[in-house]
C-alpha cells in the first residue's frame, strides 16, 4: 500500500449528506485563531465510513454567514480545510457507530473535535485559493450524485434481474407465475424506469459543468439523481413484491436491497433540494432557500 493509505482504512471528507447535504453553510463547527495554529471544537455527526478512516477531511465554510473566521491580520478568507490522522491529533474522537437502516457496510459515526490544536501544515488550501473554495467543493458533488445515482441503479437494477429469474421459477395453479399478465407489466415497467434512469445517469456522467469544469454539470447530475433515486426506490419494492412474502423474509436480500436503495433519495443531496437545481437552470434564475428570496441572475 501507499505510505499514505492503509489497507482496512480510508480517507473521509466531513461532508455527509445525513447532516449536511443541503445546508453546507450550516455546520457547527467553529474556528478560533491564534498565533500560530487554530483550535477547534464541534461536532460532526455521521460522516460516511468515520468509525473506519484514518485520515478525517475536515471543510469549514470560513465566512461571515457561518462560523467568522479571520486570518492574524483580521481578514475574512472563505472555504478551506485541515486533514486530521486519527491517534496522531489529540482532540480528534471518533464516537459511536450510528445504527442506520441500511447501507451498514459503510459506518455512519460521529467525529467530535474537541479543542484539537490544527497546525498551519495542516490546512488544505484549495488550488484557486479561499475565495472559490466552496464553489469548488460544491462543484465536485456533481461527481457525488452522479456516483450516488449509479450504485442506486445497481441495486435496483440486481433487484430486477433477482424478481426476473424468481417468476420463471415460480410456479402457481400449475405454471410459472412469468405468464400472469399483471406480472408481466409489472417486470416491464420496471426495466423501462430502469433504462430511462440509465440514461439519464450516462447522460450527466459524460457532461462537463460551466467555465471548462472537470466535473459534470449540476443540473444534469441534479436530474440524474433525482430520477434514479426516486425510480430505484420503486423497483425495488416492485421486486419485493412480486418475491410475495419470500421478499419480506431476511432469507433472501430482497429487504436488504429495499433497506440500502432508500438512503439514495436523501445522501448527497435530497430529491427536494436537488429539484431546486433543476428549477434554478430552467427558470435561468438563482433560488436562495433562505428568508432572502428569490434573485434574477
Amino acid at each position: 500500500q501507499d505510505e499514505n493509505c492503509s489497507s482496512h482504512r480510508s480517507t473521509q471528507d466531513d461532508l455527509n449528506p445525513s447532516l449536511i447535504a443541503h445546508e453546507v453553510l450550516g455546520m457547527i463547527t467553529r474556528r478560533f485563531s491564534i498565533v500560530l495554529a487554530v483550535l477547534w471544537s464541534g461536532s460532526l455527526v455521521v460522516p460516511s465510513s468515520g468509525k473506519a478512516a484514518d485520515r478525517v477531511v475536515i471543510s469549514e465554510f470560513m465566512a461571515s454567514n457561518s462560523s467568522t473566521v479571520f486570518d492574524e491580520d483580521g481578514n475574512e478568507e472563505g472555504i478551506g480545510g485541515f486533514l486530521a490522522i486519527r491517534d496522531e491529533n489529540p482532540g480528534l474522537v471518533v464516537g459511536s457507530r450510528e445504527p442506520t437502516m441500511g447501507l451498514r457496510g459503510i459506518p455512519e459515526t460521529e467525529i467530535m473535535l474537541q479543542d484539537m490544536e490544527v497546525d498551519p501544515e495542516m490546512v488544505l488550501v484549495p488550488p484557486s485559493g479561499f475565495g472559490r473554495g466552496f464553489a469548488e467543493l460544491m462543484n465536485a458533488y456533481n461527481s457525488q450524485r452522479v456516483g450516488a445515482a449509479t450504485v442506486a441503479l445497481g441495486l435496483a437494477a440486481g433487484a430486477h434481474d433477482r424478481s426476473v429469474a424468481h417468476l420463471k421459477k415460480r410456479e402457481q395453479f400449475g405454471r410459472p407465475i412469468a405468464e400472469f399478465q399483471g406480472l408481466q407489466w409489472m417486470v416491464a415497467d420496471m426495466a423501462i424506469r430502469l433504462e430511462a434512469a440509465r440514461s439519464l445517469i450516462w447522460r450527466a456522467a459524460t457532461s462537463r459543468g460551466p467555465d471548462t469544469s472537470p466535473f459534470p454539470d449540476p443540473a444534469m447530475a441534479a436530474q440524474a439523481k433525482v430520477f434514479a433515486s426516486e425510480t430505484c426506490l420503486g423497483v425495488a419494492n416492485d421486486a419485493l413484491q412480486l418475491f410475495g412474502a419470500a421478499g419480506y423474509s431476511r432469507n433472501i436480500p430482497m429487504e436488504r436491497i429495499c433497506r440500502d436503495v432508500r438512503m439514495f433519495t436523501i445522501g448527497g443531496g435530497t430529491a427536494q433540494i436537488l429539484r431546486t437545481v433543476v428549477a434554478s437552470r430552467v427558470l435561468d434564475m438563482k433560488l436562495p432557500q433562505g428568508r432572502g428570496g428569490f434573485l434574477p441572475q
